[in-house]
């Protein structure tokens, strides 16, 4: 899908639109929760047009524009925020990804280490 742009009033350029058909039902994606600033991982139940039907991994259930999901990338490295104990996000890095692949352990910025899952963690 293209998008038209209009640029100084008469010129039009197509640029890429959002790629549904990147997306299927059961692929593991990170998407903005409301529309937010952060990425939370999700699991894609369908695509409609532009968007995108979602199950967080912590069991909530949305539909956002394709613009606003993309493919999950986390890694061991990467750079997440987590809910510590206390209910606040905290950034970390992500140094073990368990088998089941939603199990992390997490460094966190303070030094501190925890073993969590995905559905208490997002990207920016």
């Amino acid at each position: 899908m293209k998008q038209l742009i209009l640029i100084a009033g008469a010129a039009l350029v197509l640029i890429p639109g959002p790629a549904v058909a990147e997306f299927a039902a059961s692929d593991w994606v990170l998407a903005q929760w409301r529309g937010g600033a952060h990425y939370y991982p999700a699991t894609v139940l369908r695509t409609d047009g532009t968007s995108v039907t979602l199950e967080y991994d912590d069991g909530a259930r949305e539909t956002r524009p394709a613009t606003q999901v993309k493919r999950y990338d986390w890694k061991v490295g990467s750079v997440v925020e987590c809910r510590w104990h206390d209910g606040g996000w905290y950034g970390a890095a992500i140094t073990v990804i368990g088998d089941d692949a939603t199990t992390l352990h997490v460094l966190y910025d303070d030094g501190a280490k925890q073993r969590t899952r995905t559905k208490r963690c997002r990207s920016l």
